[in-house]
């Protein structure tokens, strides 16, 4: 039996044929949108499977808005739609498989949800990367000591390594300084009890611990429910809405601490840019997602008439799987920081 599948599309500043073009892709399951109109007033969607959210929420990069939004879209999909399944999209996300196999994956595999999450609790360098901003809040002088710490810890030109549909900072290669080596484990020295809940003032503990990851997430009806209950808490509402980059710690967190199975991500994400923003997705990545056993990608241009955007729309609407060619130049067919 098929699962039935909805797909949430994350919309603010993009022409309505951007989303279009995503909906026509998407068929046959229903696409529910919520676009921030105070972004973009001109939005204007006829489509007989795009369903727009009422009383949508002001959206921002990186802000609490967003997670809101995002949120509000989840009750919406719960109280309109009996769905099995859940998936978060943006606009500049496209399937680079058929909907046929994402279906099958989804009816298949034995995950509750398809999230890439890093313990910033194991993973040393990711806490030391992350700290400033999954800790506290926005602008405080709080999170200016622990970004200072991050860059007195990695150095002016660390390594930006890919992880989990994130970037990771390294310590660059080479020979360190005995001078360089006493400001690195003093870094990591005070920043241990910067993050200590006295000082920190966050809602981390045993029970809860923090993580980072991409926003875009797929989970079955379930993991969602528990995702919206665990934001009708105040105190913890409260805590993330006071953080930079809110919802690439909210929603890692919430799963990565929840009883449901984690998975990878059902997304392949471009490289970051200085900004730490993906970049949009060019020819150099053709191998890249021709590589990939993921379903969708991002970001791709904004632009509609974007060369790629159409390269991978044709292959699509052929029932065709985005793959490499054999001379490794196009594709062919066959059956997401630290600033």
């Amino acid at each position: 039996m098929k699962p039935k599948i909805v797909f949430l599309v994350m919309s603010a500043q993009q022409p309505a044929e951007l989303v279009a073009q995503l909906a026509d892709a998407l068929a046959p399951h229903p696409v529910v949108v919520h676009h921030d109109f105070s972004k973009r007033g001109d939005f204007r969607l006829d489509h007989e499977r795009v369903h727009l959210v009422p009383d949508p929420r002001q959206t921002g990069w990186g802000t609490w808005g967003f997670c809101e939004a995002i949120l509000h879209g989840m009750r919406y999909c719960l109280d309109r739609f009996d769905f099995d399944y859940l998936q978060l999209l943006s606009p500049t996300c496209l399937p680079i498989r058929p909907v046929a196999e994402f279906e099958a994956h989804v009816a298949a595999d034995a995950a509750d949800v398809h999230a890439d999450l890093i313990d910033l609790g194991e993973d040393f360098d990711a806490r030391m990367t992350y700290a400033w901003r999954a800790y506290f809040p926005s602008k405080s002088v709080r999170q200016r000591v622990a970004r200072r710490m991050t860059r007195w810890y990695f150095g002016a030109t660390p390594l930006r390594l890919p992880r989990q549909s994130m970037e990771v900072l390294a310590l660059a290669g080479g020979d360190v300084s005995a001078a360089n080596r006493v400001v690195q484990r003093t870094a990591a020295a005070l920043l241990k009890p910067l993050v200590s809940n006295s000082v920190s003032g966050s809602v981390y503990d045993a029970g809860l611990r923090p993580f980072v990851g991409s926003t875009w997430i797929g989970a079955r009806r379930a993991a969602i429910e528990f995702i919206l209950a665990q934001a009708r808490d105040v105190r913890t509402r409260n805590f993330f809405a006071k953080l930079a980059n809110a919802d690439e710690h909210f929603f890692p967190t919430m799963l990565g601490n929840s009883p449901f199975s984690v998975a990878s991500s059902n997304h392949w994400v471009s490289r970051f840019d200085k900004a730490g923003h993906p970049a949009p997705i060019g020819s150099e990545a053709f191998p890249c997602l021709g590589g990939t056993d993921r379903f969708f990608a991002r970001k791709f241009s904004a632009d509609p008439d974007d060369f790629i955007r159409q390269r991978v729309l044709r292959q699509l609407s052929r029932g065709m799987r985005v793959r490499r060619a054999s001379d490794g130049s196009a594709f062919a067919g066959s059956a997401e920081s630290f600033q």
